[in-house]
């Protein structure tokens, strides 16, 4: 009776780990996958300097949007 006992007490701690690793993985796989997009942009300030956005020179450059910043 007593084996009985100890065998299912092993069966439920193999039973528990198994579950366990298996929601840790789904946990895993769900954080992993998740993305954000960070919008980002920024002014450009100039102290006596012309800042153009063309080879001409003839386009000022007042900002420039870097697009989407992904982790």
């Amino acid at each position: 009776m007593e084996q009985m006992n100890a065998k299912r007490a092993i069966i439920f701690a193999v039973a528990t780990c198994l579950v366990g690793m298996l929601v840790g993985s789904a946990v895993t796989l769900a954080v992993l996958n998740v993305q954000r997009a960070i919008p980002s942009s920024g002014l450009v300030v100039a102290v006596n300097v012309g800042v153009y956005s063309d080879a001409a020179c003839t386009l000022n450059l007042t900002s420039i949007d870097w697009g989407s910043v992904y982790p």
